[in-house]
């Protein structure tokens, strides 16, 4: 897609990845957890990394699709 961006003279700097869940999680407030980081709301909301965003990152710069890679 980002060719199809830069050819039509979009100044693309990032991508970010949205999906159907969150907008589960503006629905649901606090109440639920959702996304791929985990947020500590007790430790100045320090985020850690579910096993989700580190398949996500991998996938993003390596294309590779097995968990087995993520650590």
């Amino acid at each position: 897609m980002y060719p199809n961006f830069t050819r039509d003279g979009a100044n693309v700097k990032g991508y970010f990845a949205w999906s159907l869940l969150d907008n589960f999680e503006w629905g649901l407030g606090y109440t639920s957890r959702f996304g791929i980081y985990f947020t500590d709301y007790n430790n100045g909301l320090k985020r850690y990394a579910k096993m989700s965003a580190i398949w996500f990152k991998n996938f993003l710069q390596h294309k590779i699709v097995a968990y087995s890679d993520s650590r």
